[in-house]
């Protein structure tokens, strides 16, 4: 049963456009109709979460002889492969292509006719595609061709060494939990009507955002800020925390940073042969550091 004409239970799983390569992805980390293989007595190892942390415990424990299961109730892949490395880096490599066309003639490479434009849908289908070609790896066939039991749906502890997937009840001597994370949503008024994205919906996009606002000093935040200010669109990048607010290529920033040291410095001295004299000196020292940043 393949994910082709499925747009709403697609848009259910946070998977949108449905094309081609969403189709080939979600055949292969979350496909429709799969059957649970029937339960072992005991499992040496189960995995809630089929992300990095389940893939690899499974497959690796089913690779070196152990009974071992998977319960996948999202994608298989998890962040990595769905909306985390695989589609980031993507995205990164093509505004580095962008970076370097537009320092072409620097480099002694001259191009005639009107500036290169880009094309943001041209990029983010390249995305899918690559993400494609590379969901097969974490797919559930993948896993059950290592040795590993998959059950899609979502896992419940019943017991000290049960746990229930679809009614069906596995045991097991060893539980991995490895059920990921999701972006927290800070409490920011209006947030809530403004047409906002996280991590989980950002590679759906189609069209390019005339203006972005990055919330969030993380990898992926630092990542995307600086990739969708090479596409074109005008970006802010707020860290959270920091109180530091970034318009890249855009703006002149200054940042400040202070540091305190306390240095302690214990001097014994002997005096005679019966006194000691001991003499501590602590030293507090301030150093103020003004750094700034000026982006092309």
């Amino acid at each position: 049963m393949s994910w082709h004409g499925n747009d709403e239970e697609a848009r259910a799983l946070q998977v949108w456009p449905l094309d081609e390569h969403n189709v080939a992805t979600l055949d292969a980390v979350r496909p429709r109709g799969w059957a649970d293989p029937p339960p072992a007595v005991e499992y040496d190892l189960i995995a809630i979460g089929a992300g990095a942390g389940g893939l690899v415990s499974a497959k690796q424990s089913g690779r070196r002889g152990a009974r071992s299961a998977m319960i996948s109730e999202h994608l298989a892949g998890g962040d990595c492969l769905n909306v985390g490395c695989v589609p980031s880096k993507a995205l990164l490599r093509c505004a580095r292509a962008i970076k370097e066309v537009r320092r072409a003639a620097e480099f002694g490479v001259v191009i005639s006719g009107p500036p290169p434009a880009v094309d943001f849908g041209a990029i983010m289908s390249r995305m899918r595609r690559l993400r494609a070609a590379i969901a097969p790896a974490d797919a559930h066939s993948a896993s059950a061709a290592a040795g590993v039991d998959v059950f899609q749906g979502r896992g419940r502890f019943t017991g000290p060494n049960t746990v229930e997937v679809n009614g069906t009840t596995l045991r097991f001597k060893k539980a991995v939990i490895a059920t990921g994370g999701r972006a927290s949503v800070p409490d920011v008024p209006g947030l809530e009507a403004a047409p906002y994205v996280t991590n989980a919906t950002l590679y759906n996009l189609t069209a390019l955002p005339e203006r972005l606002v990055v919330l969030g000093c993380g990898t992926i935040a630092l990542e995307m800020a600086q990739a969708f200010a090479a596409f074109g669109s005008q970006v802010a990048w707020l860290g959270l925390g920091l109180g530091l607010g970034l318009g890249l290529g855009l703006a002149t920033v200054t940042v400040t940073v202070t540091l305190t040291l306390i240095l302690t410095v214990t001097v014994t001295l002997t005096v005679t042969v019966t006194v000691t004299l001991t003499l501590t000196l602590t030293l507090t020292l301030t150093l103020t550091l003004t750094l700034t940043l000026t982006l092309p």
